[in-house]
């Protein structure tokens, strides 16, 4: 992956949450400006206006869950790689996270600025495959 300056929305509710994410993102290899929500509301409004390159996205939120609030982006035709941090989760909620259009998902006890790199740059990785994918089909379109 190239050393391209990234911009990160992080929604969370949780202060301390949002803080232990933005103090690994600082200890990554990774050049990057965070941009924070606490409701999935302000994080509707934020990307509307924004160009962002990733959203780290706390499962619960006090006005929706993580699920519906992919869902809800997917459908609006938002493709931005979507890493989904809980501090509840099991393997059924990864599951259904992942065919809602999560591209990663991660346990809050989990999460080291190792393990956040190393799920960012295959989250970046595979958004700039698809989006190669989708200009391809395009040009072939036409």
């Amino acid at each position: 992956m190239n050393q391209k300056h990234l911009h990160f929305l992080v929604i969370d509710d949780d202060d301390v949450d949002r803080m232990a994410v933005r103090r690994h993102l600082a200890k990554t290899p990774l050049s990057t400006t965070v941009i924070e929500a606490d409701t999935a509301a302000k994080a509707n409004h934020l990307l509307s206006d924004s160009g962002f390159d990733c959203v780290l996205l706390d499962f619960r939120l006090p006005d929706t869950d993580g699920l519906a609030f992919i869902r809800q982006l997917r459908c609006e035709g938002n493709h931005l790689p979507i890493i989904v941090l809980t501090g509840q989760g099991d393997e059924q909620t990864a599951v259904e996270l992942m065919k809602a259009g999560a591209t990663d998902y991660l346990a809050k006890s989990k999460l080291s600025p190792e393990t956040l790199s190393s799920l960012i740059r295959h989250a970046m990785n595979a958004y700039r495959a698809e989006q190669r994918v989708l200009a391809a089909q395009a040009q072939l379109r036409q």
